[in-house]
């Protein structure tokens, strides 16, 4: 069992499985679109990116398996274990609170989940990364992101 359960399996697997869950609300998403005939699906681009994803990720966990790699230590699982619940808070909360709001807070909670202790430093990281994710997303990708209520962006 340790042979198997190892950083390379962890990482394989949870990313795998949050592709997987992604792609499914992105074609529930697709099916609630009206598409003039002709026209690519509106999630079309962020698709393909999580099938490259999913594919990478089984590749890792598949290596993972076959080949071994550094055992998860006991005390890591604690923090494991906050970051998923982060980020599964993060999801929920991102349609009422908008992406603006949830996503520094949610980057800058893992950073400090993950050792990372210069707080001014976490808390730009999380503003820079929010703000280049949105421009990506709306902007190139054209994806309608959840809104801050009153404020409109």
């Amino acid at each position: 069992m340790k042979r198997i359960l190892n950083t390379d399996t962890l990482l394989g697997a949870v990313s795998a499985l949050g592709g997987v869950f992604l792609l499914i609300v992105s074609h529930r998403q697709n099916a609630s679109v009206f598409v003039l005939p002709g026209d690519a699906p509106p999630f079309l681009v962020p698709q393909l990116f999580l099938y490259v994803m999913i594919t990478l990720s089984l590749a890792v966990l598949a290596a993972g398996i076959l080949r071994g790699g550094e055992p998860v230590p006991p005390q890591r699982w604690v923090h494991l274990v906050a970051v998923l619940a982060v980020v599964a808070m993060a999801a929920t909360l991102m349609k009422p609170l908008g992406f603006l709001v949830v996503s520094p807070v949610a980057v800058a909670a893992v950073c400090a989940l993950l050792g990372f202790r210069r707080v001014l430093l976490n808390i730009v990281v999380a503003l820079v990364i929010t703000v280049l994710l949105y421009g990506l997303l709306t902007g190139l990708a054209g994806l309608p992101l959840p809104k801050v209520p009153g404020l409109g962006f």
